[in-house]
């Protein structure tokens, strides 16, 4: 089972034709393992919102964070847990904010102390593999000294 994802499109899940493409080149003969019963499927997308406050608070700061917080949950695979500690030295890391420190974070609709995303391939037919979905304003950066 082969889940995938186009983090180029808004939407982050393949089109029709899209997943028909990359489902043909993996069954391809050439390429597939004899035996291999491959099912390609998208990817489950779930808004996330996080908010947060950073110091220095300017609008520098405020983009590498985001940029930060996005370039690392793009990179989480569904079955995956992300705690806010690990996202918070992540964001310390490849940003310029001196301080960082998540206030409160939802995926869904439900308030969550920790970032996980399922994986249920129990039903061929509609397989689940979540990963995070940040639209503009899902991250609310404050001042840290406020």
């Amino acid at each position: 089972r082969v889940a995938v994802a186009n983090y180029e499109s808004e939407s982050i899940a393949l089109t029709g034709a899209q997943l028909d493409e990359v489902s043909a080149y993996i069954a391809d003969d050439v390429r597939r393992n004899v035996t291999a019963d491959v099912l390609v499927f998208n990817v489950t997308p779930v808004e996330i919102s996080i908010e947060a406050s950073i110091t220095p608070y300017n609008d520098v700061v405020i983009d590498s964070v985001s940029g930060a917080i996005r370039n690392y949950l793009r990179k989480i695979a569904p079955g995956s847990t992300v705690t806010f500690d690990e996202l918070s030295d992540v964001v310390r890391s490849n940003s310029i904010a001196k301080t960082f420190a998540i206030t409160s974070a939802t995926k869904g609709t439900s308030s969550v102390s920790s970032l996980s995303f399922s994986v249920d391939l129990s039903d061929d037919d509609s397989p689940v593999a979540e990963v995070a979905k940040i639209d503009a304003g899902s991250i609310n950066l404050v001042d840290g000294n406020a």
